[in-house]
Order: structure tokens, then sequence, then C-alpha cells
């Protein structure tokens, strides 16, 4: 835990409590413990982490937002951000996926464990614009039962679809929905 806590952009241990900490906080490792220690023994070291609160946060947005933008960027780690970002919005607001990586001007290939604070504060700063223009995007939940089946076959139709255009078999004519999904089964 330590060292996720104090875990810097590229790391292997870099994680949406890192960001949490080291946004509100400055974090250092002190020292570490040996785990033979203790009675009994655990099968892990224990670190000691110094935390020096910020006047300031280095992102300048409330609590539930940064944690909201953060749980998603962190919820695919290994992906492209531009993925976990897309589980910010509908489906439908693919548009807004758009404007967000514009308006935050990062690279939709990273993954997120290569972010910084200040990179997660831009990524924050746009979704917050939004969030102003279109409040009901605050409320959106990807993870219910209809979103999560909705996004699922999306997903499935747009790889079909990807599918037949790299193959040359795409006939703009007899493509549909429905084509495309049976395609696939």
């Amino acid at each position: 835990v330590a060292e996720r806590i104090i875990a810097p952009p590229k790391s292997e241990y870099r994680c949406r409590l890192s960001i949490m900490c080291q946004y509100l906080c400055d974090v250092k490792l002190k020292f570490t413990i040996p785990g033979k220690a203790f009675v009994p023994p655990p099968e892990v070291d224990v670190g000691v982490v110094k935390f020096v609160p910020l006047k300031e946060p280095r992102i300048r947005q409330p609590f539930p937002l940064v944690e909201k933008v953060s749980r998603h960027l962190f919820h695919l780690p290994n992906k492209f951000i531009i993925k976990s970002v897309r589980t910010l919005f509908p489906l439908e607001r693919e548009d807004l996926c758009c404007e967000l990586m514009e308006l935050c001007q990062l690279k939709p290939e990273m993954p997120a464990y290569e972010l910084s604070v200040e990179d997660v504060g831009k990524l924050c700063d746009a979704y917050a614009r939004i969030v102003e223009r279109e409040p009901d995007i605050l409320t959106y939940d990807f993870r219910t039962k209809t979103n999560a089946k909705i996004r699922k076959n999306k997903d499935y139709i747009i790889s079909a679809f990807e599918n037949k255009i790299l193959n040359g078999d795409l006939d703009t004519e007899q493509f549909s929905t429905e084509s495309s999904v049976n395609t696939q089964n």
C-alpha cells in the first residue's frame, strides 16, 4: 500500500490511490520495517509514509468529481485513457468524449498509470467544464445493468463493423446492426 501511495507516473504501482493521496498531500516513504520485527510476523514488510497536507490541492475541483474521474481512469489501468474516459459518458454522447480529450490536450493513447497528478487535473477541469454545461452527465453511471448491456452490445457491433472494413467486406446497403451481430455469432 505504501508503494502505491507514493508511486510516481509510469510506475507499475501507480493507481487511483496514488492520485487521490498525491493531489491532497505531499507524500514520502520515510522507512520500511521488516515483517519479521512483528509477532506474529506478517509475510510483508511495513512501509511508513509521511503525509503533509497541502494548503491548496493540486487539482482544484470538488473531491467527488476528482474521485469519479480517477476511478474511471484506473478502472482500465493498462488500456489507453480514451477507453477509460468513454465510460464517463453515455454511449450516444461520443462527442463529449472527443471534446474532453481536446480540452485536456492529452494523448488518448496513454495508459492511466503514465498520468501525473497535473494530467489528471487537466482531465478533471475539462470534465468539470462539460458537467457545468450538461449537469446530468455527472450522475451517469456506466455500470448500471441497462448501460452495461448497451455498452457491451455496442462494442460487439463496433468490432464487427471494424472487421468488415478491414476485410473489405463492407456492403453499405446490406450492413445493419442485426447483420453485424449475427456475423459474430
